[in-house]
């Protein structure tokens, strides 16, 4: 019990380091419309919170109508061990002449503080590649510009996230904090300003077919702060539709089927209703999850916080 109580005081201490770091940065980190199926991009306390082997492909068009638009790739896999949660998370993300690949390592620590409570605390560390390619520049001048870019630059950081992750039964919350390490006032072109995020999330059983899952997601990087509304609807475990509603950006529709019990499709549609929305033709999203090794007759293999199984 004594041990119990010393690793839950150093969870919440953890909670309160991140609170009470939060100051002005700006925002670019991937921006994802199933990030209820991709905690693991900015939250690594997820990794290990069902059982089993679970890897997930995420593919994202933005902005159609534009050329070289958004585009972003992520693959995640992560597992339950005897020691913890461990993950793999990697993404790859383009706009324009500009790239950047991620890739990280996660661990997280689970305790139960009480019956149908648990608690934890994850740490996400690694290294991400920010590239832009110069050598396509359209210069007005024809004269060398000293402080001109012309050829390919690559530049390597480190970056570390940390998150804490609170359930009881059928209700979810956490905070979590990105590029822990980096201030607005260290940031540049190839160096990441720190983030931050918040989610609640709740599962109501309408029926013995039917599950509501509503979810609030908020992420802020300072100087944008984003609020998401999110609510799906699943179906005899198999099949599920959702909406949801990216303040002043757009609105998105979700659905998806469960295959064999343990393959997941899904797709998302968003509309944009923002100042862009007359140059886009919307944004488009895949994701393909699969769930390995895990015990079936486990309702949580069908509905868990991950919305995924």
């Amino acid at each position: 019990m004594i041990t119990q109580l010393k690793h839950t005081r150093n969870i919440c201490l953890l909670i309160c380091c991140i609170i009470s770091s939060i100051w002005v940065h700006a925002q670019n980190d991937i921006q994802i419309s199933y990030f209820m199926n991709n905690e693991l991009a900015f939250n690594p306390s997820f990794a290990g919170s069902n059982e089993g082997v679970q890897a997930s492909l995420l593919a994202r068009k933005q902005w159609m109508s534009f050329e070289k638009a958004p585009l972003t790739q992520t693959l995640h896999v992560d597992y339950k061990s005897k020691i913890g949660g461990l993950g793999l998370y990697v993404i790859n993300d383009g706009l324009g002449y500009e790239w950047s690949t991620h890739a990280k390592l996660l661990y997280a620590y689970h305790i139960t503080i009480a019956e149908d409570m648990q608690l934890s605390a994850g740490l996400g560390a690694g290294l991400y590649n920010k590239q832009l390619d110069a050598s396509e520049f359209v210069y007005q001048s024809t004269i060398t510009d000293p402080n001109g870019i012309y050829l390919t630059e690559n530049s390597l950081h480190p970056t570390i996230d940390v998150g804490v992750n609170l359930s009881y039964k059928n209700l979810v919350a956490g905070i979590s904090s990105t590029h822990i390490s980096n201030g607005i006032e260290k940031s540049d072109f190839s160096k990441f300003p720190r983030h931050y995020y918040g989610y609640v999330q709740y599962q109501h059983d309408l029926s013995n077919k039917i599950d509501l899952v509503p979810t609030l997601y908020i992420k802020s990087g300072g100087y944008i702060t984003q609020f998401e509304g999110n609510c799906n609807v699943f179906f005899n475990n198999k099949y599920w539709l959702g909406a949801t509603y990216r303040y002043n950006e757009s609105a998105v529709i979700l659905a998806g089927i469960i295959i064999q019990e343990t393959i997941k499709i899904g797709y998302a549609y968003d509309y944009s209703i923002g100042e862009i929305k007359p140059h886009s033709n919307g944004n488009h999203e895949i994701i393909l999850s699969i769930r390995m090794n895990a015990d079936k007759t486990d309702k949580n293999y069908y509905q868990s916080t991950r919305l995924f199984n």
